[in-house]
């Protein structure tokens, strides 16, 4: 069996996400004790220096080797009283467990094409866009595989290039020469020794970074930093939560909003269409499987005070298989 998702949840059943599926199945209603849990999520934490107590109930790492688990895979934890249980005294001593499983090697761009997340034009053409030092923003919901994709496009940036990846957990695996993994942490329960996203893309800036890779934008000040650092000369990617192209730009606009750098609507939605070349958007399709489904290019000014996006491919999902078509040639992604 493929797994992508391991869970335990506060009632201490065991639910697995199979690859390709968009739910969780069922394995076992009890398979260990709360005390049992507890000792492996120790055992996974321990080569880390990492632990979970009362004062510290949370933590989200990625795991090691010795976890005999695919490398890089991420762990999320939160134990009881911050974990409740949903079924009796007995279900709040389990912990809530998530282990997020990924590839070693990141999915090699032909993949995609086989398993119809998109089609061979369009994975050139991103190619082509990767090639030409523009800017991506990937957008989509949970578990639609915004990650994988940056992973792959990550493939067609050009071996002299110095690419630093910025990530809350390090998943991200490359194979260019000059390459720099960065990951954030989160304060101490004393409040201190935070190195946030946003400290990250500052400190990226002073090791000669061509490309500045962002695994998600989830806070404001991340969101201002990243958009200022690609209209000085530094190429990016990075992904967002969004379910279409224009709600991921309004969603970038918040996040600049909420930075407290960027308190005009106006100046955001330029800086937004400067830094940004392109979106593209990934959703499930209604059989359930994930497909690129927009394509769109950023125009470099704005149309009536708005973002102007403009559309170059397009899913239809008129057919039972999927198809995609192109709707314009691009303007500022090909020259």
């Amino acid at each position: 069996m493929d797994l992508t998702e391991i869970i335990v949840n506060p009632d201490g059943r065991l639910w697995v996400m199979e690859q390709g599926k968009t739910h969780f199945t069922l394995l076992e209603e009890n398979s260990f004790t709360p005390a049992q849990l507890m000792d492996v999520i120790d055992k996974i934490l321990a080569p880390l220096g990492r632990r979970v107590t009362e004062a510290e109930p949370i933590a989200s790492c990625r795991l090691p080797r010795s976890a005999r688990l695919p490398a890089g895979a991420r762990v999320h934890v939160v134990i009881p009283p911050i974990a409740v249980g949903t079924t009796g005294a007995q279900a709040a001593e389990y912990p809530a467990l998530n282990i997020r499983l990924f590839e070693e090697q990141p999915v090699v761009p032909e993949q995609l094409v086989e398993w119809g997340a998109l089609n061979e034009e369009m994975l050139e053409f991103l190619a082509s866009v990767v090639r030409n030092h523009n800017s991506i923003v990937i957008a989509g919901g949970t578990g639609t595989g915004k990650t994988t994709m940056l992973g792959t496009l990550l493939t067609y940036i050009p071996p002299e290039d110095r690419v630093v990846t910025i990530e809350d957990t390090a998943e991200l695996r490359l194979t260019v020469p000059h390459w720099v993994s960065l990951e954030s942490r989160p304060p101490s329960v004393e409040g201190k020794y935070e190195m946030s996203m946003a400290d990250l893309i500052n400190a990226s800036l002073r090791m000669t970074p061509t490309w500045i890779i962002v695994g998600e934008i989830r806070t404001g000040l991340a969101c201002a930093q990243l958009l200022q650092t690609q209209i000085s000369g530094h190429s990016g990617m990075s992904t967002i939560h969004a379910e279409t192209p224009r709600k991921a730009v309004q969603t970038l606009v918040l996040r600049g909003l909420q930075s407290g750098q960027l308190p005009k609507v106006a100046a955001i939605k330029t800086l937004i269409a400067l830094a940004v070349d392109c979106f593209v958007q990934i959703q499930y399709d209604r059989q359930g499987a994930r497909r690129v489904t927009h394509i769109s290019e950023v125009d470099e000014e704005l149309r009536g005070g708005e973002v102007h996006l403009r559309e170059i491919f397009r899913l239809r999902e008129d057919s039972g298989e999927p198809a995609w078509e192109k709707i314009e040639e691009p303007q500022r992604l090909a020259r």
